[in-house]
C-alpha cells in the first residue's frame, strides 16, 4: 500500500494501528486488547510479495481455497483478476493497538473465505464470513498490519495467536506460498514483506 495510491489516511491506520474517527473508534489508553469489533471499508488489495508475484486464489471446493504467489503477465483474463483480488477486513481494537487488526478475505463463487493460523502454526483459508465480534486478546484469524521498515512502503503481518510470528513466504514443492515464521521484531526479513496494491471495487 504505497503513499501515493494510499494517502494520510491508509498511512496513519497502518502507522498508528487505528481507524479514522469517521469509523467510530474509541481508543483506550492503558489495558490490553480484549475483544475486536468489525469495522467499515475493507481494504480491497492485491497483494505481492518481494519478487513481485501477486497472491493468487485457487477454489478447490465449497470449504477449500489454496493460494499460492503467482507471476503474472499484463493482461488477464477477468476470472484470474479476480483469484488476486483479496479484502483486509479491518477489525477495531478495545484497548492501545500494536498495529492496524485486519482478516485476509477472499470470495469465490458467491462464497467468502478467511485466513486462519493453528495452534501448531499451520495455516490455511476456511469458508465463512468475518465474525462481527471477536472476543479475547488472541485470534486465529486476526493479524496485526506493521510497517515492514521505517521509511518502507511495505507491511508485514504478525498472527495475534502467535506472538511475533509473521505472515511470511517460502518455497515448497516448487511454488512459493504463504507461512508463519518466528521473526524477532528488530530484524527485517525479506520474507516477511507483502505490498498491498489498493484496487478501486468492492467484493
Amino acid at each position: 500500500m504505497s503513499w501515493d495510491h494510499c494517502g494520510e489516511f491508509c498511512k496513519s491506520e497502518i502507522l498508528c494501528g487505528h481507524f479514522n474517527l469517521e469509523d467510530g473508534v474509541i481508543s483506550f489508553s492503558d489495558g490490553e486488547v480484549d475483544s475486536w469489533k468489525i469495522g467499515t471499508d475493507p481494504i480491497v488489495c492485491i497483494i505481492k510479495n518481494y519478487f513481485n508475484e501477486c497472491l493468487t486464489a485457487e477454489y478447490k471446493d465449497p470449504n477449500n481455497v489454496n493460494v499460492e504467489f503467482k507471476k503474472t503477465g499484463n493482461s488477464l483474463e477477468d476470472e484470474s483478476i479476480d483469484q488476486q483480488i483479496f479484502a483486509l477486513v479491518k477489525y477495531k481494537e478495545l484497548a492501545p493497538p500494536q498495529g492496524l487488526s485486519v482478516v485476509f478475505t477472499v470470495s469465490f463463487k458467491e462464497r467468502k473465505f478467511h485466513l486462519h493460523c493453528t495452534l501448531e502454526k499451520e495455516i490455511n483459508f476456511k469458508a465463512g464470513q468475518s465474525p462481527t465480534f471477536i472476543e479475547g486478546n488472541k485470534s486465529d484469524i486476526i493479524f496485526f498490519a506493521k510497517q515492514f521498515s521505517v521509511g518502507h512502503d511495505a507491511y508485514k503481518f504478525e498472527s495475534s495467536l502467535h506472538k511475533n510470528h509473521y505472515l511470511a513466504i517460502k518455497e515448497e514443492n516448487g511454488k512459493r506460498i504463504l507461512y508463519l515464521k518466528l521473526c524477532p521484531t528488530d530484524v527485517v526479513d525479506e520474507s516477511t514483506r507483502l505490498d498491498i496494491h489498493l484496487q478501486n471495487r468492492t467484493i
